[in-house]
């Protein structure tokens, strides 16, 4: 025998479980401390039955809580105080005494707090634990039931387990019928969640500024920047164009307006399309292939002369295809402005200037000038490295003859540079590089350790070429991509694919992707015959419906005790033999036995009652002699005139 309030009491402390899981990083740092403790405190006091926290006491807390965290609740962060206030509220219903209207308030907040889960990070997890939260919650609430009529009531474990697992139909059926909805039902552009979170923002590799050191900080950093469904290109062809960094001031290179809007043109080259699917940041910048034709799918997106796609602030996740040139070549059409790309800062280290002014010396071309720029990168020996980067007032300085070590804005910075220094037109570019593909989706999965910057060069005055310093280094073949990896082994890329589907399904699905799934079903449905699609329309549902049907009549037949189906067989046997529209209340089986004088109702309700009413369930041999019993019974006449075997021999 089970006790019902033992089970209440362990799905109570569960469903609080995993509203606390849901919740826990983004709770402030006393309520998580508290948390283990008000489960140990509840746990004893249940154990026990005995409660430290008094009702008076509970009433006292909730209060102080509600009072200290709804002064905190403001425009910009209206979810985390609430979200407090649910976990503490939860906290001490927990430790006190717990009437029936006390587990469902445990229940009622634990959804609650699942559900402001969902304000602060949509993640994969939240539909694990929304599913394990609705199956918990309606187990409790069918023992809260019985709890509610009997707190002392207990039953036996066979019986426990059938009532569970017939409730357990319900909550399933209503998930099933929640996924339907949610992808027929109109989506807005704007969801609830968006409008009341705060705003996201991802750790962001490449910023406003470069600066030497700025990008080495980010090596290890192992946070998703985005993910890009496409195909598998070559690894020269993955620079993730971001933003462009024209103009130094000391080691620090910005972007700034030019004075004269370019107007560029691509020619030449392959086309490519991704789908990209950014992490929430505070900026507007967003990321494609080099070189970026378009974007579709991002709202209202601006793409400057410099090939910049600036659009508005990434809060909340989306997705937006973009057409990218590989192997093109970026051709200055307008009124540019060179001068613009050949200022320099007022600090620069005189060994740099005396080394550009010898390369530029000695050669007879800018063509010459890069190329003998490149020999003297890779004559230095230098180190690609993130540990070991020169600091100071010269870096750059010290990068180029002294450490010889540093990451990516080193070499681009210096030799854009010296770029500059020789006459030639420079500018940074930073974005990203690399990235790991996932052949189990087809996708990119680029994190902010692959943050890279390189160099932009008009090297004839009409095309702006793609240099990377970078891959001059010593030990680029080996230490450039590998130095970044991104979520790699199996386990990691398959967990980075349930992220990646959750993104496409759950956080991406908007009213656009909506209608076009419809289009293609409706296009789909115009190329078939009408008549063999209404066929098939009706097979289909008879199928599901008759499926549905099917797996409710098996459960009741798998968990329904062979007592309770014998019974019902004899009482509709006995109903229609005697005529009667409803067995009345008080006859009991032994009259209905006597009114059908018939000597098999007799022997069924004796081997019945001799069995059920001591509290014996019916062996496999009884329960197959009461059935052939009242099979006999439902030939009428036949009671005197057939031969009737025994009973079996434990009856």
């Amino acid at each position: 025998m089970v006790r019902i309030d033992t089970g209440l009491r362990a799905l109570g402390h569960l469903v609080s479980l995993l509203a606390f899981a849901s919740l826990f990083p983004h709770l402030d740092l006393p309520v998580q401390i508290l948390i283990p403790a008000v489960f140990a405190v509840g746990g004893i006091s249940d154990y026990r039955g005995r409660y430290l926290v008094s009702p008076r006491v509970a009433t006292l807390l909730s209060l102080a809580a509600f009072v200290v965290y709804a002064a905190q609740i403001s425009r910009t962060d209206p979810v985390a105080p609430l979200v407090n206030m649910l976990v503490l509220l939860l906290g001490v219903r927990l430790v006190t005494e717990k009437a029936p209207r006390h587990y469902l308030q445990i229940f009622v907040l634990a959804l609650f707090a699942l559900a402001g889960s969902s304000l602060l990070s949509l993640s994969a997890a939240y539909l694990v634990f929304l599913i394990i939260q609705v199956v918990l919650v309606s187990l409790g609430l069918v023992l809260l039931c019985f709890f509610a009529s009997d707190r002392d009531l207990a039953l036996p474990r066979p019986d426990l387990r059938r009532t569970l697992a017939v409730a357990v139909v319900l909550p399933l059926g209503s998930l099933v019928l929640m996924l339907f909805f949610f992808a027929i039902l109109p989506r807005t552009r704007y969801p609830l969640w968006n409008f009341l979170n705060p705003v996201g923002q991802a750790v962001t590799g490449i910023g406003d500024t470069v600066s030497p050191g700025s990008v080495a900080q980010l090596a290890e950093t192992q946070t998703v920047a985005f993910r890009a469904d496409g195909d598998q290109l070559p690894p020269e062809d993955l620079y993730w164009r971001v933003v462009v960094l024209n103009q130094p001031a000391g080691t620090v290179w910005s972007h700034v307006e030019p004075p004269v809007e370019e107007r560029n043109g691509i020619e030449g080259g392959r086309l490519t399309r991704q789908t990209v699917y950014p992490e929430p940041k505070s900026d507007g910048r967003l990321m494609a292939l080099d070189l970026p034709q378009k974007v579709i799918g991002a709202g209202a997106v601006r793409r400057t002369g410099e090939l910049m796609l600036i659009g508005r602030p990434l809060h909340r996740r989306i997705k937006y295809d973009t057409v990218s040139t590989l192997d093109g070549r970026l051709r200055v059409q307008g009124a540019g402005d060179p001068g613009f790309y050949l200022r320099l800062p007022d600090n620069i280290s005189p060994r740099i200037r005396d080394k550009a002014a010898e390369i530029k010396a000695r050669s007879k071309s800018p063509e010459e000038v890069v190329e003998n720029l490149r020999r003297f990168f890779s004559g230095q020996n230098l180190v690609y490295a993130t540990s070991g980067v020169p600091t100071g007032d010269r870096p750059l300085e010290s990068f180029l003859f002294d450490t010889k070590r540093g990451y990516c804005e080193f070499f681009a910075s210096s030799f854009a540079l010296m770029l500059r220094l020789a006459g030639i037109p420079a500018r940074l570019v930073g974005g990203y590089h690399g990235g790991t593909y996932n052949e189990l989706a087809g996708y990119y999965l680029v994190t902010e350790n692959a943050a890279h910057v390189w160099v932009e060069a008009l090297v004839d005055g009409t095309y702006w070429r793609r240099i990377d310093p970078s891959l001059l280094s010593a030990n680029a073949a080996k230490s450039l991509g590998a130095s970044r990896p991104a979520l790699v082994g199996t386990w990691g890329r398959w967990l980075d694919l349930v992220n990646y589907y959750w993104t496409q399904a759950v956080i991406t699905y908007d009213l656009d992707r909506q209608v076009l799934i419809f289009r293609k079903v409706q296009g789909s449905l115009g190329r078939i015959e009408w008549r063999v699609a209404i066929n098939w329309c009706w097979i289909v549902t008879a199928g599901v419906c008759g499926g549905f049907l099917f797996l409710i009549g098996w459960l009741r037949r798998r968990f329904r005790s062979p007592e309770e189906h014998l019974l019902k067989m004899f009482l509709r046997v006995a109903q229609r033999r005697l005529k009667l529209q409803r067995i009345p209340p008080g006859m009991g089986l032994e009259d209905l036995a006597l009114r059908m004088e018939d000597i098999r109702a007799r022997e069924f309700v004796a081997v019945f009652g001799a069995a059920v009413y001591r509290d014996r369930p019916l062996s496999r041999d009884q329960a197959r002699y009461l059935r052939r019993l009242i099979y006999g019974l439902r030939r009428p006449g036949a009671e005197g005139r057939t031969e009737r075997k025994g009973p079996p021999e434990n009856v």
